[in-house]
């Protein structure tokens, strides 16, 4: 969805000892680019954060502004079928 919507790189910040969602977004194509080293604090304890990064397309100079979401979900069949190929069944 995003991609449709003109944007290129996207970026997730997750803390170090979150390792579901560090694996979740390593097989979605995001690869770790940075730690924070105790820089997130989280129920009483300071915790290190990982950027991770997943790149679109090569980057490009943009035509224009990301795609609203409303005008993207006017077409109902591309909205369809990006849900589709979302689905876990």
């Amino acid at each position: 969805i995003l991609q449709l919507q003109g944007y290129q790189v996207l970026y997730a910040l997750i803390t170090q000892e979150n390792t579901g969602s560090l694996r979740f977004h390593q097989r979605c194509g995001y690869e770790k680019r940075v730690l924070f080293p105790h820089c997130g604090f989280k129920s009483g304890r300071w915790l290190g954060v990982i950027w991770m990064e997943k790149r679109l397309k090569s980057v490009e100079i943009p035509t224009g502004v990301p795609l609203p979401w409303p005008v993207l979900r006017q077409d109902a069949q591309k909205f369809c079928d990006i849900l589709y190929s979302l689905s876990l069944s």
